[in-house]
């Protein structure tokens, strides 16, 4: 290993690269667009997602849960009395899925679990956002009845899963660490592949 070789070597490349204006648009300007391009133009979060909420039953209690649909920030609830008004939605793709609150509401809720309180239809055009219609409105109804007094019993064994970094979940702080890793890869493969292009092509 020879340092005055690897200065003579770096000073060259160093030269080429400042006589090249393309070369130093992809050493510093395409890694930013990259890394910008990943973490404000891809992400995995869904949030805001559209979706009906029919409600049959005017009790209270059905006024509740619909609130509570209403209240999360990954929905963005249109509300309806009768299912047919959301169904046509659903199909021309304006709604993701709609969440029906049944007439018989009230009974369904006194009956303790023996019956399912409300039911959810989602678009299976698209499986994976028909799968986060799906979990958000059953999370939705999950707190909206643990909420209620009594109305379920604490287990003996309770898991609470705590995230002590990215509590949040947003998918863009997991993107972007390992996108600077892949970008500068990428730039070093390129950087390299112009080099050697540069070598041939003058012999």
């Amino acid at each position: 290993f020879d340092p005055k070789r690897l200065w003579a070597l770096v000073f060259k490349e160093s030269l080429q690269a400042m006589r090249d204006p393309s070369t130093l648009l992809i050493a510093f300007a395409l890694p930013v667009v990259l890394l910008l391009l990943f973490s404000y133009a891809v992400s995995l979060d869904v949030r805001a997602v559209r979706i009906g909420v029919v409600q049959e039953s005017e009790s209270a209690s059905a006024q509740s849960l619909a609130a509570a649909f209403a209240g999360t920030r990954y929905l963005d609830v249109t509300f309806a009395h009768d299912r047919r008004e959301v169904a046509d939605q659903v199909v021309s793709g304006d709604l993701r899925g709609f969440v029906v609150i049944p007439q018989d509401f009230e009974q369904r809720l006194a009956d303790r679990g023996t019956r399912p309180l409300v039911q959810i239809i989602a678009d299976g055009s698209q499986p994976n956002t028909a799968n986060y219609v799906t979990n958000y409105a059953q999370g939705v109804v999950q707190t909206w009845r643990g909420g209620l007094d009594g109305e379920t019993p604490r287990a003996a064994v309770t898991m609470e899963p705590r995230y002590w970094f990215n509590a949040e979940l947003e998918s863009r702080r997991a993107l972007v660490p390992g996108a600077i890793a892949i970008v500068m890869t990428i730039i070093g493969t390129m950087l390299t592949a112009l080099v050697v292009a540069r070598e041939w092509e003058r012999g």
